[in-house]
């Protein structure tokens, strides 16, 4: 143990063997040699060491104390959870041991009774200000926003610095009283500018406000702070698709930054069966299995995936499963459950698997594992239901449509290969929805149109044009279908008032059930799509209950998906090319309402008949693309069995070859399809 104060690792271990070696059934050494071990980096072996201490000496708290954080480090939560309450069952009053508790039960989403936890330790005597944080955030979680309130003020008592402002300005922005939030987050970063993670929480709140130009710049703050942190990279690109100043090469720059901190490691070895006809194992990746968007994309896929030629494993991460959850684990082969793992150990996972094709369902949006899918832990790898590229030199292909990925422009746009399908993705109607009504107009006698998008995609321009449309048709309203709360809903209002639309001509109206939410349609005559960031499942969704949409094409992937949904359908009149066609595709709809009788009883047919809801079809054509790129992998060097390391300089040269194999690809490579009017018909 001299040795080991010295710092003289190996020399101690080698000391504490003979010791085991003369005398092993002494629990102290073997407690003494797990941390030895730990500190040298061999978790694995101090674990070992720390179950032989506590086999020895049940009632041993310090060793399963040690125990349980070697087990933590090596991300196995709930056995590390069991041996920190072994060690409280024997020392109660240790307060330390009880906020670890806490620190594992958040880590393991038990946000109530981790809160209680950290309250024990504080009733134990554990400083305030090492704990508070933690007790906050599970505070936060459990949604107990008022109680959360309660300690981050007593921490800015009791020390009024950084962390105490920033652990205030975070609870604020929990609780929805952003104003206030940003005051404290402000202070916090005055205090000090180099925490990223305020920045980075003053850009969600200002995200949350639907402020976009604030949050993009509090993002790339916290980028530049910290680069190395995915999460804020992901925030700021999936927030950049939503801005109109975003080009096609800022948005692959800030995605290639990003990889680069991710990439620089060895690819495994596969020890795949390279038989080309074989049935393939093919893994979905997402934290939405869930009552999502995703759901209604990836369920139809897993419905009609043909189980003679593949076999379907889902990696879930979803917290908080639900109906939908237990649906679709029963459409999979095999549900693997990922919540509370490390990026690594769900790559073991995938790996052990064998699995032949992964594809994310994420992208850069929220809960996304593409830290998992940099590790490459299957030799193909797959992007599909995301607006962009990932960034990631790993994710070989990218599912698209001819429409909104043209074949001969869009290649160089995306780090990934292009695979065409005759949508992007296919929509799944719910099996029990609300009647088709007649429009509403021919009641009311003014029209009302409805955006039912996040309210975050509702841009300046958008309003702009929006306001034009108001004031063009007399007694227009519009509907806002707004997750918002009271202080995002009273700057969406400012807005339109800068623009001379009177509030009550305005109607925001809180998301509902979806069965309810659904049923909203039938008060609505006009959609007017977002941009430069579309609706996708809600465009859908309105034209299902047959309401039209209107949109204004643009020139990236989410400011084309709902032209190349109306394009599906046959609606090309619905397109608009400008902003001044847009403005005038909406007026004049409004003021036909033989038009518009006509469209709300043959709407939900035409989306029937349609390539979206085509399931079947759709899954069918993804097969064909899934078995061309396996035959490709299978005929590659870069099948072999063989490690790749990936350094910075070599991922930019490998996306540059990306970039010139798409337009090969595009032409003699895998079919792509382009729906037109004689394909509807």
């Amino acid at each position: 143990m001299l040795q080991f104060r010295c710092k003289r690792l190996g020399l101690a271990i080698d000391l504490i063997h003979q010791a085991i070696g003369k005398k092993g059934d002494v629990p102290d050494f073997h407690n003494s040699l797990g941390i030895a071990l730990a500190t040298s980096g061999d978790r694995k072996s101090a674990i070992k060491a720390f179950r032989r201490a506590v086999q020895l000496r049940p009632t041993y708290s310090e060793a399963w104390s040690n125990l349980s954080a070697a087990l933590e480090q090596q991300g196995e939560f709930d056995e590390a959870l069991t041996a920190i309450e072994h060690a409280i069952a024997n020392h109660d009053v240790d307060a330390k041991a009880h906020h670890r508790r806490g620190i594992l039960l958040g880590k393991l989403r038990r946000w109530k009774q981790a809160a209680q936890a950290h309250r024990n330790a504080i009733e134990l005597g554990m400083p305030l200000e090492q704990v508070v944080e933690h007790l906050v955030v599970a505070l936060e979680r459990s949604r107990q926003t008022d109680e959360a309130l309660v300690w981050a003020r007593r921490f800015v008592q009791i020390k009024p610095a950084a962390p105490a402002y920033h652990c205030l300005g975070r609870a604020f922005l929990e609780s929805g009283r952003y104003s206030e939030a940003n005051t404290y987050l402000q202070r916090s970063i005055s205090l000090d500018p180099a925490c990223a993670s305020a920045h980075q929480n003053l850009g969600l709140s200002y995200w949350r406000q639907c402020r976009l130009d604030y949050a993009l710049t509090s993002y790339r703050e916290a980028v530049e702070l910290a680069p190395h942190d995915g999460r804020a990279a992901s925030d700021l690109i999936f927030a950049m698709l939503h801005d109109f100043n975003t080009t096609h090469q800022s948005m692959l720059e800030q995605c290639r930054r990003w990889a680069r901190h991710k990439e620089t490691h060895s690819y495994p070895k596969y020890r795949n069966d390279r038989d080309p006809a074989r049935r393939l194992r093919l893994g979905y990746v997402s934290g939405d299995f869930r009552d999502h968007t995703i759901a209604r994309v990836i369920g139809p896929v897993l419905r009609a995936h043909d189980r003679q030629q593949i076999e379907v494993f889902c990696y879930s991460s979803v917290q908080e499963p639900d109906q939908t959850t237990t649906r679709l684990k029963g459409l999979s082969d095999h549900w693997r459950e990922i919540a509370f793992k490390s990026e690594p150990q769900i790559a073991e996972i995938v790996l052990s698997d064998r699995i032949d094709i992964l594809v994310d369902l994420t992208g850069h949006m929220g809960g996304n594992h593409l830290g998992l899918f940099a590790l490459k832990p299957a030799p193909i790898q797959v992007q599909l239901a995301y607006a962009g590229t990932t960034g990631l030199t790993a994710m070989d292909y990218r599912i698209t449509d001819a429409y909104g990925d043209p074949p001969g422009t869009s290649e160089s746009y995306y780090t990934e290969r292009l695979l065409y399908q005759p949508t992007a993705w296919v929509y799944e109607p719910d099996s029990i929805c609300p009647d088709v009504n007649p429009p509403p107009a021919l009641q009311a006698g003014f029209v009302t149109f409805c955006s039912p998008n996040r309210t975050i995609k509702i841009t300046d321009q958008a309003i702009e044009l929006w306001a034009k449309i108001l004031h063009a048709t007399p007694g227009s309203k519009l509907t806002v279908l707004a997750e918002a709360r009271g202080e995002e809903n009273q700057y969406l209002l400012q807005r339109f008032s800068d623009r001379g639309i009177d509030e009550g001509q305005l109607d925001l109206v809180p998301r509902l059930s979806r069965p309810k939410y659904m049923a909203q349609f039938n008060h609505v005559d006009i959609v007017l799509d977002t941009f430069p960031y579309n609706g996708d499942t809600t465009t859908c969704d309105a034209m299902w209950m047959g309401v039209p949409v209107v949109t204004l094409e643009g020139n990236a992937f989410q400011s084309r998906r709902g032209a190349g949904l109306l394009l599906c359908m046959d609606l090309q009149d619905l397109i608009a090319q400008s902003p001044e066609s847009y403005v005038q595709s909406a007026v004049e709809l409004a003021k036909d309402l033989p038009r518009l009788v006509q469209l709300r009883s043959t709407l939900r047919d035409r989306l029937a008949k349609s390539p979206v809801t085509d399931g079947l079809t759709y899954t069918r054509q993804l097969e064909c693309n899934y078995r061309q790129i396996w035959h490709k992998w299978c005929k590659s060097s870069d099948a072999e069995e063989k490690s790749i390391t990936i350094s910075p300089a070599q991922s930019d040269q490998r996306n540059a070859n990306k970039a010139e194999a798409n337009a090969e690809h595009s032409k003699n490579g895998l079919p792509h399809e382009r729906w037109t009017r004689d394909r509807v018909n």
